[in-house]
């Protein structure tokens, strides 16, 4: 597998609880869920992300917390749906 980040170092589980996966539908099997963006925990309501990251219906997004290995479920990950999205008005 090629590492996705150049000179980058391995997290220990657990090292940053405060980021996020957010999920959104692949576009080639809309029934499956992908990786789109990440985010960051503001409190147990919000999650800041990048304006580009808000471009699809809101309804489909996932957000996904204590996420570590992306290839296996290690029981720490909470999944929850988006019921909003509200965008910095200088990005709309």
């Amino acid at each position: 597998m090629t590492p996705l980040v150049s000179n980058g170092v391995p997290t220990r589980k657990g090292e940053f609880p405060y980021i996020v996966n957010i999920l959104a539908p692949n576009i080639v099997d809309p029934k499956q869920q992908t990786e789109y963006c990440t985010g960051a925990i503001v409190n147990e309501h919000y999650i800041i992300t990048l304006a580009q990251c808000s471009s699809r219906p809101f309804e489909t997004y996932q957000v996904v917390a204590g996420e570590h290995n992306l290839t296996a479920s290690e029981g720490t990950e909470q999944v929850r749906n988006v019921s909003q999205v509200i965008v910095h008005p200088e990005h709309m």
